[in-house]
């Protein structure tokens, strides 16, 4: 796999193809417990908005471990949307979106 043409990446290629083929075997899982892409988008936003209540308080440290926890979200999301075929211009948009 290469960058499209004018993008620009911390991680190169070879790192990005790694990363993606170990969360298959969760997005799998994932999946098999019946949770959808859009459903992980949206669980990852939800998480977000917690991290932003947690640091609107000053809980500084629960919110930088909760902003993780909804990166993790957003990284199988896309995962779990190619195990299962869906990949969709809705689940881009609302991904890229939320």
């Amino acid at each position: 796999m290469t960058s499209r043409q004018g993008e620009w990446s911390l991680v190169g290629d070879a790192t990005r193809e790694r990363v993606r083929q170990a969360v298959v075997p969760v997005a799998r899982v994932l999946s098999a417990a019946g949770l959808s892409a859009d459903a992980l988008t949206t669980g990852g936003l939800l998480v977000s908005l917690t991290a932003a209540l947690l640091a609107a308080s000053g809980a500084w440290l629960a919110a930088g471990v909760v902003v993780v926890v909804g990166a993790l979200f957003d990284l199988f999301d896309g995962a779990v949307a190619r195990v299962r075929d869906a990949v969709s211009p809705f689940g881009g948009f609302l991904d890229s979106t939320f």
